[in-house]
């Protein structure tokens, strides 16, 4: 009896420290998709290389698509806690796309003038 009782304790405290390691990575919410002169803006969902894409909202037919930043991944690391998304998005006053990750950084992309609707 006490044998079973000390393996139940010990199979407790394991499963339990392991808990706080599957919470470390805090979530990261992505970008919404905007619009823009007839053009929706959005994160590539599928990836984690920091890919926008761009998309007739008409058509819904993909106009363009720009890589952004390239994440590097370790393989002897967990490849989705080195994910790091877009968060944000936006067009500035000078009509560029304004690209905001995960870690802080910030980027300026140029959008071609002819994917733009009038």
């Amino acid at each position: 009896m006490k044998k079973i009782s000390l393996v139940l304790i010990l199979f407790c405290i394991v499963n339990l420290s392991v808990l706080p390691a599957f919470a470390r990575k805090k979530m990261i919410p992505e970008a919404k998709p905007i619009t823009y002169k007839g053009i929706r803006f959005q994160p590539h969902f599928y990836t984690d290389a920091g890919v926008i894409e761009a998309f007739d909202v008409d058509t819904n037919k993909r106009v363009w698509e720009k890589k952004v930043f390239e994440v590097k991944v370790n393989p002897h690391e967990e490849w989705d806690n080195q994910w790091i998304v877009i968060t944000a998005l936006q067009i500035t006053d000078d009509g560029q796309l304004q690209v905001a990750d995960g870690k802080g950084r910030h980027y300026k992309i140029t959008i071609p003038p002819n994917i733009l609707k009038a």
